[in-house]
């Protein structure tokens, strides 16, 4: 039998934690196997500890800019759970002397080998200082670098290949759990987050990980079955900068060019159909499927961007709360694909279950986080403090 990360988690002992004065704090978990080391340099833990200073877990239900919190009838859960086993696998860098290069290729090898058993693998301490160092590492581990041609969000880059982590959405505003892109055919494999900057403690910022393989059998079987019917149409609406250079998207950052043919093949390469308007804005809309096959393990997987890609993204975010506009006039929305309007119950379902199955944990400075995209979804709690991550995105 095919060993799988799902398999590994029957043994699974869930983070416990503890109340003070009515708030869910945060303790030590250590895991029961001492980490042992490994020829390559590494000491691998099969839990990340986290601190045992008091730090509360953060809100999830009623929190402030995080959609669906205030739904009537929410079943998030009421604080962020701490980390599970191999969830994230943890993997620390002891050896000494060996170059960044021979710290990329034993990283690679490491993912060849495991990424997609775990969703995710922490690296942890090493010789990373800068988004440089960072964009060293990420091209000399040696996979393909990803297109970003058609990405909706905002990102700038900092080194060759590496980018900030997300420039579109206040620090304040929490990010959902997802998989990167979803949306279209050309979604990235891998994603490697770099911590530049660690959050402060207590001030938010931490980071969020939850897995498909733990999500689907959770969803309402219902549910599902409509979807694989259906399909998904994802629908979109970006401004010209031209037009409105305060634009929250605009097509000519979406897509990487100011030139309309190159936009209209690059929509045509992603099987999208589109229409432009009268005000130099974009419309275009293309059709998914929610599960794709895992080219690694032949599973079939629960993927799409039904909750970050609904418009209720946008009735809790700071930039779009006091707004009232027409929903094909938000930047996305989604729905069924026979054109159909998603129940809010069924999104917010969606929402419930990812939330009930993520946990979370600071970033350390010069932590990778890897993520089997496929598998692995990622998000961020909102943070009121400095904390800057740096992203890498590879298409296998």
């Amino acid at each position: 039998m095919m060993f799988s990360r799902s398999h590994a988690l029957i043994l699974t002992i869930p983070l416990r934690l503890k109340l003070q004065a009515g708030r869910v704090v945060c303790r030590t978990v250590t895991s029961t196997a001492k980490p042992r080391e490994l020829n390559d340099g590494f000491a691998v833990r099969s839990r990340l500890d986290v601190p045992e200073k008091g730090t509360p877990a953060p809100r999830i239900a009623g929190r402030k800019w995080l959609p669906g919190s205030t739904f009537q009838g929410h079943e998030l859960p009421e604080f962020l759970a701490g980390p599970k086993d191999n969830m994230p696998a943890v993997y620390e860098a002891v050896g000494t002397g060996l170059t960044l290069r021979e710290w990329s290729d034993r990283c690679r090898r490491i993912m060849d080998d495991k990424l997609h058993v775990y969703g995710t693998i922490l690296f942890r301490g090493l010789p990373l200082e800068s988004g440089d160092d960072f964009s060293r590492f990420f091209r000399e581990v040696g996979y393909r670098v990803a297109n970003p041609a058609g990405r909706i969000g905002r990102r700038r880059e900092v080194a060759s290949d590496v980018f900030t982590a997300s420039d579109n959405n206040p620090p304040a505003y929490t990010l959902e759990p997802h998989n990167e892109m979803a949306y279209t055919k050309n979604y990235p494999m891998k994603i490697f987050f770099y911590c530049q900057v660690p959050a402060e403690p207590g001030q938010g910022g931490e980071t969020c990980i939850a897995d498909n393989r733990d999500i689907l059998p959770r969803l309402d079987p219902k549910v599902v079955q409509k979807f694989e019917k259906l399909g998904i149409k994802y629908h979109y609406y970006v401004a010209s900068k031209a037009v409105d250079k305060d634009a929250y998207l605009s097509w000519q950052s979406t897509f990487g060019s100011e030139d309309k043919a190159v936009v209209e093949e690059c929509l045509r390469e992603q099987e999208c159909e589109y229409k432009w308007q009268e005000d130099d804005s974009l419309i275009y809309w293309r059709y998914r499927p929610p599960f794709i096959t895992h080219p690694k393990t032949g599973e079939k997987v629960w993927f799409n961007q039904l909750v970050v890609g609904h418009v209720s993204y946008y009735f809790d975010h700071p930039a779009w709360v006091d707004k009232k506009l027409p929903y094909e006039r938000y930047p996305e929305n989604v729905y069924y694909g026979d054109g159909s309007e998603i129940e809010p119950e069924v999104i917010q379902h969606i929402r419930d279950v990812t939330w009930q199955e993520t946990v979370g944990f600071q970033l350390q400075k010069g932590d990778v986080l890897a993520f089997d995209n496929i598998y692995a979804h990622h998000g961020r709690i909102g943070f009121d403090c400095e904390r800057v991550l740096y992203v890498g995105m590879t298409s296998e």
